[in-house]
This record gives C-alpha cells, structure tokens and sequence, in this order.
C-alpha cells in the first residue's frame, strides 16, 4: 500500500457482518502498524474510519476493543478490556506481566503470572464443565507463559468467544515479540536446520525443542516452570485429539492445524506471535489421561532427536501445577 507525498487522510473502510476474535485481533494488529509506519513518513496524516453502524459485526468489534486496539485516539466502541465478558465472550485485553506481578506477587515466576491470568480467563468459558475448565486453563496457560520465556516481550494479548449453538469455543493469544524464528535461532544449536521462518513453526510444534537447549545438557531446572519445548505439542495435539484446529501465524508465515489434524503451510504476516486455537465443547472426557497418554507418546518422539529435551516438564503435562506444591 502506497502513500502519495500528496496525501494528507487516510480512510479505512469496513465492512463487518460477522466476525470472531482471531480475525480482530490479527487485522487490528496490521492496521495499527500500518498507522504507525505511515506516520514515521508522514507524522501530518490523519486517519478516518468508515464503516456501517447498523452491522452485527460492528457493534460486536466495538464491545470487543477492536477499534480502540488499532488507536485509542478513534472515537469507536470500549478500550480494550474495558468489558468484562461473560460466559460465552472474553473482549480483546492486554496484560503486562511486569503489572499483574506487582499486583498479585513481585517474586512470582512468570509461570505463576500465566497460570493466574489463565485461571481468571478459564473460568468464563467453562459452562459448568470442569474438564472443559481445566482443559481451557491448560491451553491458555501454556500459551501464556510461551511469550515472557520466549518472545522478549512483557505484553500478551488475549480475546475468546463461545458459540452455545454451534457449542465452539474460539481463543486467540498474541504476542508483538521477536518471533518464533528469532527466539528458536537465538540458539545456535537451532541455526544448522531452521534454514527458514516455516521451519521455525514446524520446529516450534515438536516436542522437546526449546531455544534454552544445551547439547549433552539435561534440563536442570527442576521447578514446575522448567522450559522444556513441549506446550506447543501438547495444545497441537489436544486440538487433534478433540477434532478442534490450531492456527498459528509468526513472522510471515502461518501454519494451520485442521480438525483431521492434516497441516496447510502458507504466507501471510504477523510481527510477533498469534495463535488460535477452536475446540467444540466436548461432554466427557479426562483431561489428566489425555495428558499423560500425550506426553507418553511425545517423549518417545523427542528420544529420537539429540536437539530436544527427552522429559516434559510438570508444567507442560498435568492441568493443575499448584496441586504439586
């Protein structure tokens, strides 16, 4: 996209019938980096938004943070987290880590800040299932810790929403951080094989690759926070398991991760890290057995490489790391 040194408005229209949490995110994050990469150029500029108020899709992005996410200059709908939720929604909302340890513990691991955050967002999506709770306070979890350990960034971004009809759950997590292909090649030990941004996310969803890997090392982090490299893994194959789909997108790639579990690899752009992850809420099922049987088979997968940590950490296999302390 051009801009003429004779332009001085910049309008962006939109056209919104129905939209989810993962679409505002990703497209609220371009827009936002556009603005602030036009007005490097052209700091006179302004920017006008154009839109149809009597949408459904429109008032929902409003409620959601979407419009003041881009800008909280633009005159449209809450800030982000200014809304609660609910049971079926979470609206868009970004959590500094560096502030929830202030308020809740300044010696917490930034694990125990993960679990915290994801135990508040959990339990709006849970439905009186508790399985469903544990399996959601899991997932965001991991996801969660995944950005202070690897992505050199304080900030994570989170939006969800529940369908009761289509009984669908949608969880987007983001990140505005270095990238997956940046934190994993920080690491020599990755740099002979990840050639490319694809190999990154191909890498990052193996069990045992993490880029604290040492060669001839173990893991000697011993607490329920080791990192290990298998969170990834495990939401991959959670996704799988339950017939949900996983998409992942960093840098200028994406990877998604259908219902079958087949990959469809392609380009598209993202500075930092966003995920997400749909799953239908599933009746009955045990969370613990799922882990166990999934890290089982992961920790074969990883014994066959010498690039990986051979033993999941606490953390990445069981729901519940505070009943371990």
């Amino acid at each position: 996209m051009e801009i003429s040194e004779l332009d001085d408005t910049f309008i962006i229209e939109f056209d919104m019938k129905f939209v989810k949490p993962f679409p505002l995110c990703y497209i609220a994050h371009g827009i936002k980096e556009f603005i602030a990469m036009t007005r490097k150029r052209k700091p006179d500029i302004t920017f006008q938004v154009r839109y149809k108020p009597g949408q459904n899709g429109f008032s929902y992005a409003s409620n959601m943070g979407f419009f003041k996410f881009i800008s909280k200059f633009l005159d449209l709908g809450k800030m982000p987290g200014e809304l609660l939720g609910s049971q079926n929604y979470l609206p868009i909302k970004l959590e500094n880590f560096i502030t929830k340890k202030k308020e809740k513990g300044i010696f917490l691991a930034d694990g125990e800040v993960a679990e915290i955050i994801a135990e508040e967002l959990s339990t709006v999506l849970i439905h009186d299932n508790e399985d469903l709770k544990y399996l959601y306070n899991y997932v965001l979890r991991e996801l969660i810790r995944n950005i202070p350990e690897h992505s050199n960034c304080d900030m994570v971004g989170y939006a969800a929403q529940y369908w009761p009809r289509l009984k669908l759950s949608e969880i987007c997590v983001f990140d505005e951080g270095c990238g997956i292909y940046d934190s994993l090649k920080s690491n020599s030990i990755h740099t002979e094989y990840i050639e490319a941004n694809i190999n990154a996310l191909e890498y990052a969803l193996a069990p045992g690759i993490s880029e604290r890997f040492a060669p001839g090392e173990k893991n000697h982090d011993r607490s329920e926070w080791a990192n290990s490299g298998y969170g990834l893994y495990f939401i991959s194959e959670i996704c799988r398991i339950l017939k949900g789909s996983l998409l992942i997108v960093s840098g200028e790639n994406y990877i998604y991760q259908k219902a079958n579990g087949k990959r469809m690899y392609g380009e598209a752009y993202y500075k930092g890290t966003i995920v997400r992850i749909s799953l239908p809420s599933i009746e009955a099922f045990n969370v613990d057995s799922m882990l166990y049987h999934i890290r089982e088979e992961a920790e074969i997968i990883a014994k066959s490489f010498d690039n990986t940590y051979h033993n999941a950490s606490k953390s990445s296999s069981i729901v519940k790391v505070k009943c371990l302390l």
